[in-house]
Order: C-alpha cells, then sequence, then structure tokens
C-alpha cells in the first residue's frame, strides 16, 4: 500500500517540535494537480524537521505516478478508500424497469425536460436536478468525509496535533476536521484552493436549497477555523467583504512554480506557441486556431515558421473534435494536437517554445496552476482571460503577457501578427525577462504556511493586488 513504508519511520520523531495533520483527498502519488499543493507543503514541512500524518483518498492505480510517491522521514499517510456511491447501483435496475415500461409505451412522445412554450423545467428535470443537487452538496465525496472523521475520532488518545490543514476542493474535507473538531485540539488552518460557493460551472448540479446549504456550510467552517488561505487575491477580497468579522484571518497564499526559473532567452526565427494542459470548462480553443488559420493563410506570413502545440487532454473541447477542425480547416503542418507528456518532457516543451498559451475564460476567482510554470519557464504569456481576472493580474506579474479577452477575435488575430512580427519577421533581440518571480515560488508560498501554523502569527507581507 503506498506510503507504508513511511508508517513505520514516522514512529521514531516523537521528540519533534510540531506534529502536523493534513486532510487532503488528493495527495501524491495521485497525479491530478490538485495533488500538488499539500504534497508538496507535506514535503516542505518534513524537511523542516516536523512530523506529519495525512488522510487522503485512496486512488486508483490509473490516476496516479509512482514516480510521485513521497518517501520522507516523518510522513505517514492513511489512505481512506472511496465508498460506493448509490446511483451506479441503482441506474441499472431503473433503466431495466423503464425498458419494461418503455415497450408498452413505444409510441408515446419522448419525455422533454420542459415545456417548448413555456420554457420553464418540467417537473421530471426539476426532480431529476434536486436529486443531483443533493448529491453534489458541498461535493460528491461525503460519504468518504465521514470515514475520515471516523478516523478522527481513532486520534482521541494519540498524541495530541499542533496544527491540522485540511485542504479542498473536494471541499468534504473541511467537513470531516469541522465534525471531528472536539478531538482535534491544535490550530485549524482552512485552505481553499477554489472557491467554494463562487463557481458558475456546478450551476446543473444546484437547486436554491443545496446554494443555501454550501452558503451556510462556508460561513460555518470559515467560523471555525482559526485561519483561512485562498488561492487568488479576488477571492481573499471576496470573503473578507463577505465575511468581516473573519477578515483577519483570511489569507492568500499562492500556489507556486517547483523547477527553477528558465534563464536562458527565447529563440526566434520562428514562432513556437505551446498550450500544456486539459481543455475543459470554458476554455475554448476555437478563437485562437480561427486566428492562427487567418495568419498562416496570409501570403505574406511564412506558414513553415508557425507551430502550434497543444499538449494534454485537448482532443477534444464541448464534444468537438480539435483533431477534425484542424483537418478541415488544412492546418495540419501548423497546429499539432499530442497526448499527455510527463512533467520532464512538458518542461523541455516549454523550453524550446517562444510563447506559451493560457486559457482561463470565465474563471476570474482562479489560477490555473499552470500559469506558475509558465512564469518559472520565463517565456512570453499569450493568456485568454478577462483583463480583470486573477489569472490576467498573475500574467502581468511576470511583464511579458498579451492578455486577450474572451470572443475578442480581432485582438487575438493583431496579438499573433505582432508574435509572428517579433520571433519572426523583425526579431527582438533576445533578452531575459527581469521580473523578480522568487516570490512565486512554491518553497516562498510553503513559508507563509509555516508562518500561519505557529498560534497567533499571521503573514508578515502578502503579494499584493
Amino acid at each position: 500500500m503506498p506510503g507504508q513504508g513511511c508508517k513505520d519511520e514516522a514512529a521514531g520523531f516523537q521528540g519533534m517540535a510540531r506534529r502536523i495533520l493534513i486532510v487532503s483527498h488528493h495527495f501524491y502519488p495521485e497525479a491530478q494537480v490538485g495533488a500538488k499543493r499539500m504534497s508538496e507543503l507535506a514535503r516542505h514541512l518534513c524537511d523542516d524537521g516536523d512530523e506529519v500524518v495525512v488522510i487522503t483518498a485512496r486512488a486508483p492505480a490509473a490516476a496516479c505516478d509512482q514516480s510521485l510517491q513521497l518517501r520522507l522521514p516523518g510522513l505517514r499517510q492513511i489512505r481512506i478508500p472511496l465508498p460506493p456511491k448509490l446511483l451506479p447501483f441503482l441506474l441499472p435496475r431503473l433503466r431495466r424497469l423503464r425498458g419494461e415500461n418503455g415497450r408498452a409505451n413505444a409510441t408515446a412522445a419522448p419525455a422533454v425536460p420542459g415545456s417548448a412554450k413555456s420554457g420553464r423545467e418540467s417537473l421530471l428535470a426539476k426532480a431529476k436536478r434536486f436529486y443531483f443537487s443533493l448529491e453534489w452538496l458541498i461535493d460528491d465525496k461525503k460519504l468518504w468525509s465521514f470515514l475520515v472523521t471516523l478516523r478522527l475520532y481513532g486520534f482521541l488518545f494519540a498524541k495530541p496535533f499542533d496544527a491540522v490543514i485540511s485542504s479542498g476542493p473536494p471541499m468534504s474535507a473541511h467537513l470531516a476536521v469541522l465534525l471531528g473538531r472536539p478531538i482535534l485540539r491544535g490550530r485549524w488552518v482552512l485552505d481553499l484552493r477554489d472557491p467554494w460557493c463562487d463557481q458558475s460551472e456546478r450551476s446543473h448540479v444546484e437547486s436554491r436549497f443545496s446554494r443555501w446549504c454550501n452558503r451556510r456550510l462556508e460561513a460555518r467552517v470559515i467560523a471555525a477555523a482559526d485561519a483561512v488561505t485562498v488561492t487568488t487575491p479576488s477571492y481573499r477580497d471576496l470573503l473578507r467583504q463577505r465575511y468581516p468579522r473573519q477578515s483577519s484571518k483570511i489569507w492568500l497564499i499562492l500556489n507556486g512554480y517547483d523547477r527553477p526559473p528558465t534563464h536562458g532567452p527565447a529563440s526566434t526565427g520562428r514562432l513556437q506557441l505551446l498550450y500544456a494542459g486539459t481543455l475543459y470548462y470554458n476554455r475554448d480553443p476555437f478563437p485562437l486556431l480561427r486566428a492562427v488559420r487567418e495568419l498562416v493563410d496570409d501570403p505574406e506570413v511564412d506558414r513553415s515558421k508557425v507551430a502550434v502545440r497543444l499538449v494534454g487532454d485537448c482532443d477534444r473541447w464541448n464534444d468537438i473534435s480539435l483533431t477534425d477542425w484542424i483537418e478541415a480547416n488544412r492546418l495540419q503542418d501548423c497546429v499539432h494536437v499530442e497526448p499527455w507528456a510527463a512533467p520532464d518532457t512538458v518542461a523541455q516543451l516549454m523550453a524550446e517554445a517562444n510563447v506559451l498559451i493560457a486559457f482561463a475564460q470565465g474563471q476570474p476567482l482562479q489560477i490555473p496552476a499552470k500559469m506558475f510554470d509558465y512564469l518559472a519557464a520565463r517565456r512570453e504569456i499569450l493568456l485568454i482571460a478577462e483583463p480583470d481576472s486573477d489569472a490576467a493580474w498573475l500574467a502581468r506579474q511576470s511583464d511579458s503577457a498579451r492578455i486577450v479577452a474572451p470572443g475578442d477575435e480581432a485582438a487575438m488575430g493583431a496579438a499573433l501578427r505582432a508574435l509572428y512580427r517579433d520571433y519572426v519577421t523583425a526579431p527582438r533581440r533576445p533578452q531575459r525577462l527581469a521580473a523578480p518571480l522568487d516570490a512565486f515560488s512554491r518553497r516562498a508560498q510553503n513559508a507563509h504556511f509555516l508562518d500561519l501554523l505557529r498560534e497567533g502569527a499571521v503573514i508578515e507581507q502578502e503579494v499584493e493586488s
């Protein structure tokens, strides 16, 4: 079992100054980006001489990268298996029942979610949405969080923890700590990697009742925690305004880059754009692709000197095949969709590119974790996001970003032409980007976490927004 070897090693660390508990559904060797923040913090704490106990989920093997497995002196991992869900058990039976009824009603008109005349939801659609709103109340990991709570009560007679950190999403990790709070006497740091009640992507699984419950639970855990950390300045400001009595304990701790910053200048002679990541939610790549098509179709542009690489889960967006679109628009020589690559390979691809593409449309309170790797790569960033978003705020810190508002295809075309000029037709003298980046390293951000773990401590200096 992953982490089993760490348990024996942890037994000899009874004399450490601090004993820290981390509750996070995602943790190494799970390869999801959500695992990185707490996993790297655990590494930092162990390097600092602390004993760290992590309660996390037992991720399926397909979701893990064993090269990420942490085997550190002082680290103990407790993996709680995910309980089965009720809906997958019921659906086949309901479908069989509907199939029997369907044979008797083969000529009946198909059910529709709402009335075409009124535009209102049908009763069945409302019932379905209400059911899913309950299943996704907080999130869909509530049963797992109750198992975590039972495990927390197993620490009743153990040596107490000096501090407890819960990290979400999934936000059920915070529910587990809230329920286990009577026996967890240490300082509680509540870490919100993403907004709890302010994500438009979840509207299809919400009801008025679930929104009310989520807001009440958010308020309850923020009031109960000793410190609250968020990853973007706008979300910090929003929570401080929403909960003025708790504002003094709500702090900004960014994600950060892990690899040392690149020092070499970007190459010229070709325009090489790279996106590494996943296309989901509002991350629409087609305005960019249409602008690329317009650029390379210009007779004055040498299309052999333009290359766009999309690396990762990028083959489809909203059920639209990028590969089919690229072939239909005869861009196979310029635009390439490639599968996931190892972190070392992605780092090499970023070093070879001279422009890094970032999609952050419709997420004003969030900063894609990849943005920090982009900053450290010391390459120009083409960011597709609202100019007043937190992603745009971070991009401006490097003094090397071109920010294009979503839907502004004229601006997108102008940005690509300017990039072609700067890197191909009239290359600028290669220069190293001068903006200081030390404050955006993972180590600097983890140092802020260490400050908050001390009773009564505050972060001396936040990154200003």
